[in-house]
């Protein structure tokens, strides 16, 4: 398979055939590189907000069953593609299982959801299974269409490793292994950002109604996703703003106004055809999800550790901080390159695309800002575009590749001699694409290493783990089965009761009894407490409680202590 995607400004065409072709074999390759890496030894560990997922999800599949379309609207925030997913992964289960897979599922989903019932989250945990490599499934697809869609305005090599440079982000995919809003909300968003652009450059009307339908789907699995309409609508203004100030009213009809009304109507669509509650009771259900956001944006409601303390308001600088430990050694130094290149004004490369990559970025992590509600999660649909503008970087510089237009869409050309190569590197030169495999494999080897706790991931550039535990909150359940299991293999462990906020991370292991520590009386009866990481970076009052006690269990996470477990009954 070849990557030299360069062609000339006229090609016959039986080359256009020829490089179409390696270019479905390439999206398709990424695509199974990304999603073997995500399926790979899953269900090690159930993150604070898997089971609930999971949990809602066996209710909208009921409730699809059933015909009962009010009842997709499950939670605040729509989750509708997440729950789609659990929902098809449960319909297979169910073919491949027979009936009792499919009362099961039923079974699992009918109690209220209790993070201290740890029965019925154990049951949701078993069913739940299933839903995780869906997850996994959508990314690596995502990054095969981000390839197809970013090699048409990025050029063919800026577009490979952009890809390779997403398939190998630890935060990425981290958040692809689980049953989580996040992941697969940053993948439709990026998308959606692409077509737009790709029907900007080229004026073909199947981009736009991709875009907005990605655009539609992102706004139902997360009311951030909305946030696209919004820098869709600033795109507009753009050739809008030139038309009106030339006076040129029809150019500001046809080039600004017009699409974006598409869009919104393209997306408004996809949100009522893919949301069975919008066909019945469309006032509630958006009257509902504008309740939840009037009461959950303007405040955090349970502490952040930031900086060394618990607060409820972790102020600007919590998202920068989180871009700098979340961000891979090689992102940050292509886009060092970028920057290089900028300051030396190279006008070759595709800068308008760039320019737009880093724009929606900036703005989506400053509209984050403005909520008091802070999570690292939240800011990962900012930290995608950032891989592809790297992309762009690094290639410039070590495969010399540069973007032209001509009659037939972006090309990728080299320079011509090793005069104006970045790196003094001839056009025939292996050192430069070898020195590009070798950073590529070695921060994939380096991801690799943390495997399969990919949230435990923070930037080595800046101290890694250690460092990052003096500022940031450390953990998401990871490491909380390895207590779990401790809890498990002890005499008579169904008759064991716990005291443990983690309730989530003990349930698909332990299947004794949990006491939530906020209700003080019977707590301290417990036969065990287990303490997690955040309880002791925000100093809970269990963590307090069991301090100078010696623990019987300690659970490693990487380098560093995640999780204690203390007798406190003999």
């Amino acid at each position: 398979m070849s990557f030299n995607l360069a062609a000339s400004s006229s090609p016959q065409p039986a080359n256009l055939r020829s490089s179409t072709i390696n270019t479905w074999w390439t999206a398709l390759g990424l695509t199974i590189l990304a999603f073997v890496w995500r399926v790979v030894d899953l269900n090690r560990f159930a993150t604070w907000d898997e089971l609930f997922w999971s949990h809602a999800a066996l209710r909208f599949w009921r409730a699809v069953q059933s015909g009962a379309w009010p009842r997709t609207y499950v939670i605040g925030q729509p989750g509708v593609v997440q729950m789609w997913l659990g929902s098809l992964a449960a319909t297979v289960r169910g073919w491949l299982g027979g009936e009792a897979v499919w009362e099961a599922s039923r079974a699992a989903g009918r109690p209220r959801y209790d993070p201290a019932n740890l029965p019925m989250l154990g049951a949701v945990a078993d069913e739940g299974r299933s839903f995780t490599p869906m997850t996994g499934l959508l990314t690596a697809l995502a990054v095969g269409g981000v390839y197809l869609l970013a090699r048409r305005l990025l050029g063919g090599r800026a577009a490979l490793v952009g890809a390779l440079l997403l398939i190998i982000n630890p935060f990425y995919l981290a958040h692809s292994r689980v049953v989580a809003l996040d992941a697969v909300l940053a993948s439709l968003m990026l998308l959606s950002v692409l077509a737009w652009l790709v029907y900007r450059r080229e004026g073909r009307l199947r981009f736009l109604l991709l875009s907005g339908v990605l655009g539609g789907l992102a706004a139902l699995q997360k009311t951030t996703g909305v946030f696209v309409l919004g820098y869709v609508g600033l795109l507009c203004l753009i050739p809008v703003a030139q038309a009106v100030a030339a006076r040129r009213w029809r150019d500001a009809l046809v080039k600004g106004v017009v699409p974006f009304a598409g869009w919104a109507i393209v997306a408004a669509a996809t949100y009522v055809v893919v949301w069975p509650a919008m066909w019945v009771t469309p006032v509630d259900t958006l009257a509902n999800l504008m309740e939840t956001l009037r009461a959950y944006a303007p405040a955090a409601h349970d502490p952040t550790f930031f900086l060394g303390e618990a607060t409820v308001a972790p102020g600007p600088l919590f998202y920068p901080l989180v871009a700098v430990f979340r961000s891979s050694p090689l992102t940050l130094l292509g886009l060092a390159l970028l920057a290089w290149r900028a300051v030396r004004r190279d006008r070759a490369l595709p800068w308008p695309t760039v320019g737009a990559l880093l724009l929606y970025a900036g703005l989506f992590g400053i509209a984050l800002s403005l909520s008091a509600a802070k999570f690292e999660r939240y800011l990962l649909p900012a930290l995608l575009p950032l891989d592809l503008a790297a992309g762009v970087g690094l290639a410039a510089v070590f495969l010399g590749a540069y973007t032209r237009t001509t009659d037939h869409g972006p090309r990728t050309t080299t320079d011509t001699s090793s005069r104006n190569h970045p790196l003094g590197f001839g056009p025939s030169s292996f050192v430069g694409p070898l020195l590009l495999v070798a950073l590529l494999l070695g921060q994939g080897l380096l991801v690799l290493s943390y495997h399969p706790y990919y949230l435990a991931w923070y930037n080595p550039l800046f101290g890694g783990q250690r460092a990052a535990q003096h500022s940031l909150p450390l953990g998401w359940g990871e490491g909380m089965e390895q207590a779990a299991q401790y809890l498990a293999a002890q005499p008579d462990a169904e008759r064991l009761t716990v005291a443990a906020w983690g309730a989530v991370g003990l349930a698909p292991w332990f299947r004794g009894q949990v006491i939530l520590p906020e209700r003080r009386a019977p707590w301290r009866d417990a036969d065990y407490a287990v303490v997690y990481v955040t309880d002791v970076q925000r100093g809970d009052d269990l963590a307090q409680a069991v301090a100078g006690r010696n623990p019987v269990f300690i659970g490693r996470v990487h380098d560093l202590d995640y999780v204690w477990v203390y007798r406190l009954r003999d």
